[in-house]
Parts: structure tokens; C-alpha cells; sequence
């Protein structure tokens, strides 16, 4: 009697501990998406200032000041729009009520507002700025209310540090399109993660006058140290922007300069990315 009972307590052990692990095992995998969640908005982030510095260095210069002066207004709004977000985001994080509600309402609130900053934003951002909040609708829906009660809050902070996240990197490529439209000669953009961000003052030059090259990587790595290189000389950078200057010289026509920069990765990686500027030497 006591061999068979010992069975049978042994194998609700065996069940409730193999439960236990898949939940503990789940729970740790939630865990550590959450963490890379967290990492991927800071390095995001410093990459986002690094273009709003380069958008407020184009006010110092006289060939993209005209443009820039429109463009920096539309910037600062749509940093203004995301810092309200990331605030109530924050907020429920440390909060103990767990209301969507409000947290809703404020997105609600910012989309509409960024859809209104510039013509030009919400036609090229208007569906990624309407899906900001769509894992809170998912889970709305879902529950049937604007609540995060009975939901474990390291599911919750999860949820909310994507929403945060995802929200980061629509800035950063909003603020991308703001510097591009300031540009007297267009920027040379990547489309996903890693961009290699290239601007220059003039696209025709005569020969003795100067060509101003900046650079700059952004990437949601947690290690950059990025190494600009530019016609082969590396150049110092400030805050992770590389600017050049050369007075060209040569034959009239096309003329290219390599831009390398080498970074890690989000693997951690050592990668380089290159790409060539383009400029005409006039008679």
C-alpha cells in the first residue's frame, strides 16, 4: 500500500515540478526579452540624439539654415509627442492600478497630434504612427476592458517596455526624415537597423572650394564604439557624428569619396558599413 501511494505522490511531484519548470522557464525567457527590450530603447536613444545634434548643427550652416529652420520646429514636436508617451508608459510601470485607460487616451492624444505636425510626416507615417498602441489594442480587446489586473506584472512591464521600444524607433525615423527634407544635398539613408546616415553641403563644387562631409551609424546595439573613416583618413567625432572638410581639386565631372564606419553589431559583432559620396567639380 505504502509502494503504491509513494507512486502516486511521486508523480504528482513529477507533473506539479514539470509544470512549475515550464512556467519558470516562460517566465524567464519574458524576462529576458524584457531586458533586451530595455537596452534596445537606450542605444536607440543615443542614436536619436545623435541625429537631433546633426539637425541642430544644419542651423550654423548657410546652405541648409533656410530649411532647417522649417524642418527643427516639426522635430522638436514630434520629440515632444514621444516624450509623452515614454512619460506615461513610465508611469503605469510604477504605478499599482494598472489602468489602461489613461495610458490609451495620452497615445490616442499623440498620435493625432503627430499626424497634424507636417503634411509630409503623417504621409509617410501615418500607418506606423496608428500602430503604435496595437498591443494594447490586441489586449484590450482580448480582455474586454482597459485593465491590466490578473495579468502577472512581469508580462505587463514587458508589454509595455515593446510599446516604449517600438515607439523609439519610430521617432528615430521620423527624426531621420526631418534631417533628410533639411539637407541642401539629400542625406544617404539605409532603410532598417543598422543606418549609416551621410549628409554633405554641395553636390557641384568649383575647384578650391570646400566639401563638407558628416557621418553617422544607427544601430540598436548595446556596444558601438564606432570608428568613422572618411577618404580614408579617420576622423573625430562628437557625440558619434564625423564631420570632414576638404577642398576639392581635379578634373571637371564625378567625383566619389569612400565613407567607412565600423561598429558592433547587436550581436556584439564588428561590422563595417560603406558607402561613397557623390560631387560634381564645375568648369
Amino acid at each position: 500500500m505504502f509502494t503504491k501511494y509513494a507512486f502516486v505522490v511521486l508523480g504528482f511531484v513529477i507533473v506539479f515540478s514539470s509544470c512549475g519548470r515550464k512556467e519558470r522557464d516562460k517566465e524567464f525567457v519574458v524576462k529576458m526579452l524584457g531586458e533586451e527590450l530595455e537596452n534596445s530603447y537606450k542605444h536607440i536613444s543615443k542614436s536619436t540624439d545623435k541625429i537631433y545634434l546633426m539637425l541642430e548643427q544644419k542651423l550654423y550652416d548657410p546652405n541648409t539654415i533656410e530649411r532647417t529652420a522649417v524642418w527643427i520646429p516639426y522635430a522638436k514636436n514630434v520629440q515632444e509627442q514621444f516624450n509623452i508617451i515614454y512619460k506615461n508608459i513610465n508611469s503605469l510601470e510604477r504605478s499599482k492600478k494598472n489602468d489602461l485607460y489613461y495610458l490609451v487616451k495620452k497615445i490616442t492624444e499623440a498620435k493625432k497630434k503627430l499626424l497634424e505636425i507636417a503634411p509630409e510626416i503623417s504621409k509617410g507615417f501615418s500607418k506606423n504612427i496608428d500602430d503604435l498602441d496595437k498591443p494594447l489594442d490586441s489586449l484590450v480587446a482580448l480582455k474586454k476592458e482597459t485593465s491590466l489586473e490578473g495579468i502577472p506584472k512581469l508580462y505587463q512591464l514587458t508589454l509595455l517596455k515593446k510599446i516604449k521600444c517600438n515607439s523609439k524607433i519610430l521617432e528615430n525615423s521620423i527624426i531621420s526624415f526631418c534631417l533628410n527634407e533639411s539637407n541642401h544635398i539629400y542625406l544617404t539613408l539605409d532603410s532598417e537597423f543598422p543606418c549609416l546616415h551621410i549628409g554633405q553641403n554641395y553636390g557641384h563644387l568649383k575647384n578650391g572650394e570646400t566639401l563638407r562631409i558628416q557621418a553617422a551609424i544607427v544601430t540598436a546595439s548595446q556596444k558601438i564604439n564606432e570608428r568613422i573613416n572618411i577618404n580614408g583618413e579617420t576622423v573625430a567625432n562628437s557625440y558619434g557624428v564625423g564631420v570632414y572638410d576638404i577642398k576639392v581639386k581635379g578634373d571637371t565631372g564625378v567625383h566619389k569619396i569612400p565613407v567607412e564606419i565600423t561598429f558592433f553589431d547587436e550581436n556584439g559583432k564588428s561590422q563595417t558599413s560603406k558607402k561613397y559620396v557623390e560631387y560634381t567639380i564645375d568648369p
